[in-house]
């Protein structure tokens, strides 16, 4: 299952030293405090006394030194307090955490810091909706008992180039939500080489006979034959029937129903050639549609098809641009995947080293973090030589058959949230440390008694006793 990663966030002021609290309430409706408990049961061995299921360690409860022991030792954004906790079906973890404001650093300690921000999240595999809303109501329960407003909402992380590209005035593009799902499906037909071949060949005859379909066509005959029922379930011809006189072998007539050349022939209709329309050859045309041409049209076909690949990867429509372009510059799609930039170079051929210059100039220009090479009649070799030599910046993902493109994408993707997921995951390290004297703990056991440095303090000997 792909690595789901999900977050709520809310702003909401919350005493920081009061937090303990809604972790315990939190323990209460089932879901293991992992970092919690296990601080308590380090200090329950060292202390000698109860079972340690909860503690808190804080050694000044105060907030401003919270933030000053956390927030102010690291360079990155952390919270003052949280927790990380196991999902019921063991599918993933969820957690919590809380930041507050970074400026109470500087601020006299006289004023009373409040926090501002409250994450809840899911980092797991599968699917987590089910499970972060349930948490959700836990936590909103809690804040609801003690009066406390907060509206929790979605929260992604956004590309800010992607976001320039999207609102800049000089670029043109086609949203990703501007696709249909016709044009999905559609796409879906003409991935197959054969029948996009057919479709290419009547939309440049704007027309084509069904014999005439059978011996120009590359393909034999039950192939075609595959190919052209496709095409034909999908929409993407129209047909006609065509009157051939038998002598000359010229198109006489068209109609849009066989039955109407019976109903001419009734009538009294006659070819050119003084014979009776109605016992001429009659043969099927096939014309291309609308969406036939718009789908071949710059290959636009493979841009809905990369589309339907990132639905299935759990990527969104809103988070791709199609055919963006911008001067002279033209990019098939930027994707915008959990704040990390996406490029995609795609062509129906061979992706050859006259498509290579311009496309490291792309990568110099937009800077993406991957950058793929879609070809579906493979990668010319010289082009790996070539970007092997000048490096570019961004890391390249070559995808020489439609077949590897849901494979390479979901690779990028599942190493992208895998490195968000540790990044949500460290954010909780300065939680995890033990800043308790190790000292007080033990002059209980060394029967010190506050004769050198005092006895544990009485509230956490009563906590985890």
């Amino acid at each position: 299952m792909p690595l789901s990663i999900i977050t709520q966030t809310a702003e909401c002021k919350i005493d920081a030293t009061k937090f303990s609290d809604l972790i315990t309430y939190l323990a209460e409706k089932g879901y293991q405090a992992l970092l919690s408990e296990a601080k308590g049961k380090f200090l329950a061995v060292l202390v000698g006394v109860g079972s340690g299921k909860m503690v808190e360690t804080e050694s000044e409860q105060d907030e401003y030194y919270m933030y000053r022991s956390i927030v102010s030792a690291r360079r990155r954004r952390h919270p003052i307090a949280g927790d990380i906790f196991i999902d019921s079906k063991n599918s993933g973890v969820l957690y919590l955490a809380f930041f507050g404001d970074d400026r109470i650093i500087a601020a006299p300690r006289r004023e009373k810091p409040t926090a501002r921000q409250l994450d809840v999240g899911f980092v797991g595999s599968g699917p987590g909706d089910e499970a972060l809303r349930r948490f959700v109501g836990a936590v909103s329960s809690w804040l609801d008992q003690r009066k406390i407003n907060a509206r929790f909402v979605r929260a992604q992380p956004q590309n800010a180039q992607f976001g320039d590209l999207s609102s800049g005035k000089e670029a043109t593009f086609t949203a990703g939500t501007a696709i249909t799902e016709p044009e999905i499906a559609t796409a879906e037909i003409l991935c197959d080489a054969n029948t996009r071949a057919l479709g290419i060949l009547i939309k440049r005859s704007g027309g084509i006979l069904e014999g005439d379909i059978r011996k120009k066509g590359n393909s034999d005959a039950p192939t075609v034959e595959h190919s052209l029922v496709a095409l034909q379930k999908s929409a993407l011809l129209s047909q006609e029937y065509v009157v051939i006189c038998k002598q000359s072998q010229k198109q006489v007539n068209r109609v849009d129903q066989e039955s109407k050349i019976k109903q001419m022939g009734d009538m009294g209709v006659l070819c050119s050639c003084g014979n009776s329309i109605a016992s001429e050859r009659i043969e099927e045309l096939f014309l291309p549609s609308t969406l036939l041409k718009k789908m071949l049209d710059q290959s636009y076909w493979m841009s809905a098809h990369l589309i339907a690949v990132l639905q299935r990867l759990g990527v969104g429509k809103e988070s791709i641009l199609l055919n963006l372009q911008e001067g002279a510059e033209e990019i098939d799609a930027f994707v915008d995947l959990d704040g990390t930039l996406l490029m995609f170079e795609l062509k129906d051929n061979e992706f050859s080293m006259g498509h290579a210059y311009p496309f490291g100039g792309r990568i110099g220009l937009y800077k993406p973090k991957f950058a793929f090479i879609v070809g579906t009649r493979g990668i010319a070799p010289d082009v790996k030589q070539y970007f092997g030599r000048v490096k570019p910046d961004a890391q390249l993902v070559y995808v020489g058959n439609l077949s590897e493109l849901a494979g390479k994408i979901g690779s990028v993707i599942e190493k992208v949230r895998l490195e968000r997921a540790e990044e949500i995951i460290s954010q909780f390290e300065g939680l995890a440390e033990m800043r308790t004297r190790l000292f007080d703990l033990l002059t209980e056991r060394l029967k010190l008694k506050g004769e050198v440095g005092g006895s544990p303090r009485p509230e956490l000997v009563e906590k985890i006793s």
